[in-house]
């Protein structure tokens, strides 16, 4: 699997897993929102974004991600991958869910899933064919152990700079 198709991605993985869509991420984000107000007594933004691409074109937005965060249309799943490379959109992370924060447009949503997911880096690569390359081994050759000892940053906190 070079990408992935419907949320099951298989594209960035060891052996021949899969990964498979999160379920119910408003729900996820709001938790993970809700604890972080209850522990440290501060309010945050909470996303969950993935790197399946959101194409742009002006104020239109979509993704062949399902269930995008609203403002951004799933929209013909491969179709709108080929669609979105085939005219060469503006192309940045697909924010999936988000809690807080619901004075901030689609836009600035975009804007700070394309920052967190530069912050966050590529660890041993964007796909498994990189993976095999930076270890050297055949496809079915990366392992956990591997990634294991490879730098990876999950989660990102982005603070706006009021300038």
């Amino acid at each position: 699997m070079h990408s992935s198709e419907g949320g099951i991605d298989g594209s960035n993985l060891p052996h021949s897993y899969v990964s498979l869509p999160l379920r119910e991420a408003p729900e996820v984000a709001e938790r993970i929102r809700l604890s972080i107000k209850s522990r440290l007594n501060v309010s945050v933004i909470v996303m969950i974004v993935d790197t399946d691409k959101t194409y742009s074109w002006r104020n239109f937005h979509f993704t062949p991600r399902p269930k995008p965060i609203e403002g951004i249309f799933s929209a013909g799943g491969f179709v709108a991958y080929v669609i979105g490379r085939a005219l060469k959109l503006k192309k940045g992370a697909t924010p999936l869910a988000a809690s807080g924060g619901k004075e901030l447009s689609v836009r600035n949503f975009l804007r700070i899933a394309r920052l967190a997911n530069r912050a966050r880096g590529w660890g041993a690569g964007r796909t498994i064919w990189d993976m095999t390359r930076a270890f050297g081994v055949s496809l079915t050759g990366v392992s956990q152990k591997m990634l294991d000892q490879t730098e990876h940053t999950p989660i990102v906190i982005v603070r706006p700079s009021f300038d």
